[in-house]
C-alpha cells in the first residue's frame, strides 16, 4: 500500500523491445522498461476508485485468488449477458494480483539506461490504467 512501485503496459513494453531490437544503441544490451514514473498504491487507488465511480475504502489484507474463487457465482451473475466472460477464473485466477499487491517493499526498475540510450517514450501510470480500463470496458470484459 505504501511501497514505491512502477509499472508498464504491453504496448510500451512492445515498443521498447522493438526499439532495442532495431536500434544500434540497443544491440547486446538489457534494459528495464517502465512508464517512467513511480508511485504508491495509496496514492493511485483513490483515483482508480474515482474512475469507476466508487468510494475508496481503506486497505484490507485479502487473497484475490481466494476472493475470485469465493465470489465466482457473484461475478457470473454480474456478468450476465452484459460481459464477454461470465467465469472470472477464465480472466484471472487472482494469483498475480496477490503477488503485486503483496509487496511489502519498494519495487521499481531504473529505466534511465533505456532513456540514455535513446528510447524516450514515457507515460503516466494513472492514465495508462484508465486507458486500459476503457479498453476492457469497451470490449465488455469489465463492467
Amino acid at each position: 500500500w505504501h511501497s514505491i512501485v512502477d509499472h508498464t503496459d504491453a504496448d510500451l513494453l512492445a515498443e521498447a523491445t522493438l526499439w532495442a531490437a532495431t536500434s544500434p544503441a540497443g544491440e547486446n544490451e538489457a534494459f528495464n522498461v517502465n512508464n517512467g514514473d513511480i508511485w504508491r498504491w495509496c496514492e493511485l487507488w483513490p483515483r482508480i476508485a474515482q474512475w469507476f465511480e466508487l468510494e475508496c475504502a481503506p486497505p484490507v489484507r485479502l487473497s484475490f485468488h481466494q476472493l475470485f474463487n469465493d465470489y465466482r457465482a457473484v461475478w457470473r451473475e454480474l456478468a450476465g449477458e452484459r460481459l464477454v466472460e461470465a467465469d472470472i477464473l477464465r480472466l484471472s485466477d487472482g494469483q498475480f494480483a496477490d503477488f503485486v499487491f503483496g509487496w511489502q517493499y519498494d519495487m521499481f526498475g531504473d529505466g534511465s539506461k533505456l532513456r540514455r540510450a535513446g528510447f524516450q517514450r514515457m507515460q503516466a501510470t494513472d492514465e495508462m490504467f484508465f486507458s486500459l480500463f476503457s479498453q476492457l470496458r469497451t470490449a465488455r470484459v469489465i463492467p
